[in-house]
């Protein structure tokens, strides 16, 4: 598959005050999403307000396999039945009917797995989904349920493909709606709790930092044609939330290791003056590499640590240089690590790291 945005389709109609005001709804249960996304070690690409409340791609790379999953997010405290999910006036469509139509003849189609409609109230079916997180798929309603929605939609829009009964499904949301700011940020700490343990955080901070992304790229409404800026400026992809987690999150090195290195630079920079915003630097990197076990990185790493050769003389700093400026060199070439890698940082670390680990077997 080529490069070409396949999202970039003429959108439907999903403006107003409403659609304004459930955006802080939506953003804090994007968020709650993506945690759960992060703790499954899966890849993901968050958009809200496109084509639908909250979309998710299972990649930040376009391919003919990617899914997408698409939420229609409701924050009205009547409950749905039938009827309401279904209803619809002449020259308007119901709520079922625009989901569909939403997706319907769009060159992402067959790329979509789920089709689900999120709300904060119950959803009267003859087996209520009424648990907060409880969701249940089309096909797995009762089959005059089933039959019954069929015929209604088949009324409303002439032709339902097979497809909708696949990917159709309902869902409690888990967030509660008076509170979702205060929940979404539990979530945050449940998250940091789960990965990490008790680590010094900023709670509001990563939360904030997230909700104004989520903010920023929903006002980005500018046609993308190329998939890679499209993830770039309209989405939150996975890679961007480990960076946010790991500049507010502090896992310190190992107080020897600390020390060690300290050593070094102190003597490798004749001053100590910026070793403190040097270490803060590795401590950044450190936490990024423990948030981030991506398949992509871990291979990226063993690669590079494998250039890395150990200096038959620690106490030879020339020997040590050089070889930080090797690997500095390596790592420049590399975007990704090349954030983390202001003054030298990784490349200290990297290398420091393996000459510790060597002598301290």
């Amino acid at each position: 598959m080529a490069n070409k945005n396949i999202l970039n389709e003429k959108e439907r109609e999903n403006n107003g005050l409403d659609t304004q005001l459930r955006f802080h709804y939506q953003a804090d249960w994007a968020i709650v999403y993506l945690l759960e996304k992060l703790l499954k070690e899966e890849e993901f690409v968050i958009f809200v307000e496109y084509h639908e409340d909250v979309i998710c791609s299972n990649s930040t790379h376009l391919h003919d396999d990617v899914e997408f999953e698409f939420y229609q997010i409701k924050t009205t405290e009547a409950n749905f039945t039938i009827d309401n999910l279904c209803k619809y006036e002449v020259g308007g469509n119901s709520i079922i009917g625009k989901m569909i139509l939403g997706v319907e003849n769009k060159l992402f189609k067959k790329n979509v797995k789920k089709l689900c409609l999120l709300t904060i109230s119950d959803i009267n079916f003859k087996t209520k989904i009424k648990i907060l997180g409880d969701q249940c798929h089309f096909t797995n309603l009762e089959e005059n349920e089933i039959k019954d929605i069929l015929d209604r939609l088949t009324n409303e829009l002439k032709i339902v493909d097979p497809i909708y009964q696949n990917i159709l499904c309902f869902q409690k949301s888990e967030l509660p709606f008076p509170s979702s700011q205060l929940s979404a940020k539990g979530k945050i700490a449940e998250f940091i709790q789960s990965k990490h343990g008790d680590v010094r955080s900023d709670i509001s901070s990563i939360y904030r930092v997230l909700w104004d992304d989520l903010k920023i790229k929903y006002e980005y409404k500018i046609p993308f044609d190329q998939w890679n800026e499209c993830v770039q400026k309209r989405g939150l992809n996975s890679e961007e939330v480990k960076k946010i987690l790991a500049t507010h999150i502090s896992l310190d090195l190992s107080e020897n290791l600390k020390k060690f290195i300290e050593n070094y630079i102190n003597k490798l920079s004749g001053d100590d003056l910026l070793t403190p915003i040097r270490i803060n630097l590795i401590n950044n990197y450190y936490t990024y590499l423990l948030v981030n076990r991506s398949p992509e990185i871990i291979k990226y790493l063993e690669e590079m640590r494998s250039k890395i050769s150990i200096p038959s003389n620690i106490l030879d700093l020339n020997e040590i240089q050089r070889e930080i400026t090797k690997i500095d060199l390596i790592i420049n070439d590399n975007l990704q690590f090349k954030e983390f890698n202001r003054m030298q940082s990784v490349a200290i670390y990297e290398v420091l790291n393996k000459v510790y680990e060597q002598f301290t077997k």
